[in-house]
């Protein structure tokens, strides 16, 4: 429990930044055509077909459809008051991206590209 009140006070620091802002990402859903990829390998973990996402890590795919992302008490009023979204929500790509690809991705092996 300890753990998890540092993670989310992690990520409410970062909110404060500007880090992770919602208003800063476009997250139109005509404009997602996302690929998360590995630099090293070229594998693509997540790509954003539209509305549609698809995760190319079954053990991802299977974690994200059944617990979702967490989401920090202090970003839940973005997220419709949930405090998971998963796969199969319409919130996930922006969860996703902004709340745990930060977390789980380390920004020097992993890239979003259009």
């Amino acid at each position: 429990m300890k753990r998890l009140k540092s993670i989310f006070s992690f990520l409410a620091i970062l909110g404060i930044l500007g880090i992770v802002n919602g208003h800063n990402i476009k997250m139109d859903q005509e404009e997602q055509k996302m690929k998360l990829i590995n630099l090293k390998s070229g594998f693509v973990v997540a790509e954003y077909q539209g509305e549609k996402t698809v995760i190319n890590d079954r053990m991802l795919e299977k974690e994200m459809a059944v617990r979702g992302v967490a989401i920090p008490v202090p970003m839940r009023s973005e997220f419709n008051g949930k405090d998971a979204v998963r796969l199969s929500d319409k919130e996930f790509q922006k969860a996703f991206k902004e709340v745990y690809s930060p977390q789980a991705f380390n920004p020097k092996s992993y890239t979003w590209e259009e």
